[in-house]
């Protein structure tokens, strides 16, 4: 044990010594101070090492080894406290060392791959919506100098559980040291999660926390169906309070300023109604005030407070103080406060109104019967069980019997394969000849063709039927909005794995995954509003009224009402050509179009087609077109059937709805 403790001071001294001789070997005097010592205690270590044997206490050594014994430790206690505690003359001073240059000082290498792109959440508000699309914005920097990187962000990047079908992503090529938004914008589709998943030129990086609220009809309970949404600038929370007293409204104030608002029409689809003062209306960037331009004309309410005047043309506001104005398929309402009179219970009917549309969404079934895509769905339950009945007799027992009396009953093995290829053929050419192999699809739209803001809105129904599960999925534009028909218990909600639904916005609005299953009608409701340059020229000669097909598809049948009201009728005008219109004698009065959005439109727009004077108003026309230039049916190859395309124009120099 003595001589263990031993070999332990000795490491310690050695130790002490080896910190004292790398600190100052920055000079030849530091080191000489420290050499001898060390120098020693290596020999001591040599002569004494770990294996050596232990000094013995025999006769022969008496005295003289009881202190050798006793050596090595008085050597080891003066050698520590001559190093540690008697210098033998301060080290010289370290010599100055000057000041690296910065200029070559090697700059850091830049970060490239996954590191070199971040990726910030600007969240949406995290409430329950009924209807419309919600949009998630996602700003991406690329850090990298001198590298593009192609990234791509989705959500949920979580997996998904029962009922939970939708997936939503957006891929985009970001320059070096540039930094884009990406929109993501989620149809009324029931979705959980948490966070959205980030991949950097195919590898996955670190994902991003995003706020998913519960969207679409599967997510509301019973009780919830009804359920209004508004949204409230920051310079109208005081109508937050007061409608949220109203459990059928529920009010949520945005959480940016109104100047940085979504530039997107989309994203204010799921509410029924938007309250801005005339301030932040001045203060909004041109693309903004065009998307709620495009979100009035589409249906939706707009309510403008304070004194302010709002900017010139905005939402056909010319005039300060409380109003109304038509605009299209929606209104605007503006007061001088939220507390003036009559304010409150306007808006109020008018956020009704345009969510009566939406607060009630049909099943596969009940869509099928409102818009029917085939005139037949029913499996032809009898036919098939008469074929296999008659499949069973003769491969049974006319089989057997007619190759006994042959006494060729071998031939049972090459009969029985026979027959059976022979019904499988039957029933595929059946199936060939009642229903092909073509997709389906059947449109049915009313667009509003505003010739004096070059704009088209457009509202209508979509429907797909296909025998077999179409390749490349669905596309769509940028502009449109999809709303999904089919409720919960529907073979599209009922899903307990991934692989469901998703929609892509990399190149337009792509729908891929299986929203078009066999022999399974899809139905949407769907409205869209984007920039247009068709029109219909007018030109008024001695002889009457001449137009000039300018709609990109062939007229049909054409009601124009001049400004005057006096009503002109054309019919098969090709589309380029000019013919002459017959005046019919008759003067035009017909409504608002807002009363035609709050109706049925499977219903509404037939009604139009046949009625054209119901709603036709002057400076205004109907026009009944073979084809759809505005709004496009999204599946390639797909056969139309029963498609109706009903044009409402309003002139250039026509009246403004009021």
């Amino acid at each position: 044990m003595r001589h263990q403790a031993n070999h332990r001071l000795c490491g310690r001294a050695v130790r002490a010594a080896a910190m004292l001789s790398a600190t100052a070997t920055a000079t030849s005097g530091a080191a000489r101070w420290v050499s001898a010592p060390t120098a020693r205690a290596r020999v001591f270590l040599r002569t004494r090492g770990p294996h050596a044997p232990p000094m013995g206490d025999s006769a022969q050594f008496g005295a003289a080894g009881t202190e050798t014994r006793r050596a090595p430790r008085a050597v080891l206690v003066l050698a520590t406290a001559w190093l540690l505690l008697v210098p033998a003359g301060a080290p010289p001073a370290a010599a100055a060392v000057p000041a690296p240059d910065p200029a070559a000082i090697p700059a850091p290498p830049a970060p490239e791959g996954v590191h070199a792109v971040t990726v910030t959440a600007l969240a949406p508000g995290a409430h329950d919506s009924l209807h419309g699309y919600v949009e998630y914005r996602f700003q991406v920097h690329n850090r990298s100098a001198e590298r593009a990187h192609r990234v791509r962000v989705s959500l949920p990047a979580e997996g998904r559980g029962y009922g939970t079908m939708l997936g939503v992503s957006r891929s985009a090529v970001v320059g070096p040291g540039s930094t884009v938004v990406l929109s993501l914008l989620q149809p009324p589709v029931m979705t959980h999660g948490y966070s959205a998943e980030v991949r950097v030129d195919g590898a996955r990086a670190r994902g991003v926390d995003v706020d998913i609220p519960d969207h679409g009809p599967g997510a509301y309970y019973p009780h919830a169906d009804d359920q209004i949404r508004v949204l409230t600038s920051h310079g109208a929370k005081q109508a937050v309070a007061d409608l949220e007293a109203d459990d059928a409204i529920g009010a949520t104030m945005a959480r940016e300023p109104a100047a940085a608002w979504s530039p997107n029409w989309l994203s204010y689809t799921r509410y029924d109604g938007l309250i801005v003062t005339g301030a932040e209306a001045v203060a909004m960037p041109p693309p903004v005030r065009t998307a709620l331009e495009q979100y009035v004309e589409a249906g939706g309410v707009v309510l403008v407070l304070g004194p302010e005047r709002a900017p010139a043309g905005f939402l056909g506001l010319d005039e300060p103080g409380a109003g109304h104005v038509g605009r299209v398929f929606g209104q605007c309402l503006t007061a001088r406060d939220w507390n003036e009179s009559g304010v409150r219970s306007a808006f109020d009917r008018a956020i009704r109104l345009t969510a009566k549309p939406f607060q009630q969404v049909a099943t596969v079934a009940e869509a099928h019967t409102h818009f029917p895509v085939v005139q037949n769905l029913s499996i032809p339950v009898r036919g098939m069980l008469l074929l296999m009945f008659g499949f069973v007799a003769v491969i049974g027992p006319v089989n057997l019997i007619l190759l006994y009396r042959l006494r060729r009953r071998l031939l049972l093995f090459v009969t029985t394969p026979a027959v059976s290829l022979l019904t499988c053929g039957l029933v595929f050419t059946y199936a060939l000849f009642s229903e092909g192999i073509s997709a389906r699809y059947r449109l049915m739209t009313l667009t509003v063709l505003d010739e004096p803001h070059r704009r088209a809105t457009t509202v209508g129904w979509l429907a797909f039927y296909s025998p077999l599960t179409p390749r490349g999925g669905l596309r769509f534009s940028y502009h449109t909005e999809l709303s999904p028909q089919f409720g919960w218990g529907d073979p599209y909600t009922v899903r307990s794995g991934g692989g469901a639904l998703n929609v892509d916005w990399t190149e337009g609005q792509h729908l891929t995954g299986g929203w078009i299953r066999p022999r399974i009608p899809l139905h949407f409701r769907l409205r869209k509003s984007e920039p247009r340059r068709e029109r219909l020229k007018v030109r008024r000669d001695a002889s009457g009224l001449t137009v000039v097909n300018g709609l990109g598809a062939d007229i049909r049948r054409l009601t124009l009402a001049d400004h005057d009201g006096r009503l002109y009728v054309g019919t098969d005008i090709a589309a380029g050509s000019e013919a002459a219109l017959e005046p019919q004698g008759i003067q035009a009065g017909g409504g608002p179009l807002r009363a035609f959005f709050q109706g049925d439109w499977e219903d509404m727009i037939p009604a139009l087609a046949g009625n054209p004077t119901r709603f036709l108003r002057p400076g205004a026309y109907v026009a009944d077109l073979d084809g759809n230039p505005f709004v496009e049916h999204g599946l390639a190859n797909a056969v139309p059937t029963n498609c109706l395309t009903v044009v409402y124009g309003i002139l250039e120099s026509g009246d403004r709805e009021d």
